[in-house]
């Protein structure tokens, strides 16, 4: 799998991240609270580990490159390692302002009032 597909992979994972934490809550959450909340926070977590694990994926690919550049390896020219490592930092970057949402997120939900 290429760069390109894996960041595009990424991306698609971060919009349906986007669209599982921004569904309306059901109005009665008193009697659903144990069944709802296996479903959507189990699919909520794999696709979160799935775009980790694919900005890890982007990032040791870029590392390889990077390696294999130094080390002198013919086949690696300098403008694939150069774009390797912007879409790993990009990604990167990516992956931190979704955790920083996230944690935004959490704390306001912690101090609104009951």
């Amino acid at each position: 799998m290429d760069v390109s597909t894996k960041m595009n992979s990424m991306l698609a994972q971060m919009k349906a991240m986007e669209q599982a934490a921004s569904m309306d809550k059901a109005p009665n959450l008193g009697d659903n609270l144990k069944a709802n909340t296996t479903g959507p926070q189990s699919e909520f977590a794999s696709v979160f580990k799935n775009a980790i694990d694919t900005v890890n994926e982007i990032q040791k690919e870029s590392g390889a490159l990077s390696t294999g550049y130094v080390n002198g390896d013919p086949s690696i020219d300098i403008t694939r390692v150069m774009v390797a490592n912007q879409k790993a930092g990009l990604a990167f970057q990516s992956m931190v302002q979704v955790r920083n949402k996230l944690i935004e997120s959490y704390k306001e939900v912690m101090n609104m009032s009951i």
